[in-house]
Order: C-alpha cells, then sequence, then structure tokens
C-alpha cells in the first residue's frame, strides 16, 4: 500500500497589518563585522543578514506590525521611501516565514 503524503499546513499570507515574531525554534548566531551569521538547526541551514535585513531580524525578536516595523525602518534608513520598505519587507518577512525562522502572532 502507498504511502499518504504529508500534508503541510498552508503558510498564512504577510500583510501590513499582520504581527510577526521570530520562530521559537533553535537557530545559532553570531554576529561578525556588520552581518549577522545564523544557523537553523532544523533546517541545516546558513543564514547571512546585513544592514536592513539584520535590522528586521533584530526588531522581530518581540513581536510587531510589519506597517510599525517598515515605520522604524524608514526612519533608521533615509534612502528608502515606505511603499519600497513595504514592498521589501513583505517580500523578506515571506522567505524567513517559508524557512521557518518567523511566526505569525494572532
Amino acid at each position: 500500500m502507498a504511502s499518504k503524503p504529508k500534508i503541510h499546513p498552508a503558510t498564512r499570507k504577510i500583510h501590513l497589518a499582520t504581527r510577526v515574531q521570530q520562530s521559537p525554534n533553535p537557530i545559532a548566531t553570531s554576529p561578525v563585522d556588520e552581518d549577522l551569521m545564523m544557523f537553523s538547526q532544523e533546517r541545516n541551514s546558513y543564514f547571512a543578514l546585513k544592514g536592513p535585513a539584520r535590522a528586521i531580524w533584530e526588531r522581530i525578536a518581540q513581536p510587531i506590525v510589519v506597517e510599525q516595523l517598515c515605520e522604524e525602518l524608514t526612519a533608521e534608513f533615509d534612502d528608502v521611501d515606505i511603499d519600497e520598505c513595504q514592498r521589501d519587507v513583505i517580500a523578506f518577512l515571506t522567505e524567513l516565514q517559508d524557512e521557518g525562522l518567523i511566526r505569525i502572532i494572532d
């Protein structure tokens, strides 16, 4: 008898009103110069975050609404407008979600 495929829960779409936080899964981090090196034991994957990506990661240590996150980032990084920031942040958070590195807080 053939085994049934595993069914994975659907990924929830991230919007400006979504509250996100780093996943509770163990992730080892180490600063290297301006970068933040990360290792996901669950996925056996390495990640390097720099600039705005590192700032996002640090801010989502605690639950935060995406819109507030974007406002904080545009205040810190003068060369980014709010619309561009919102698009880029949602795309980056979606990547982190796909890797199991963040969770959506209800």
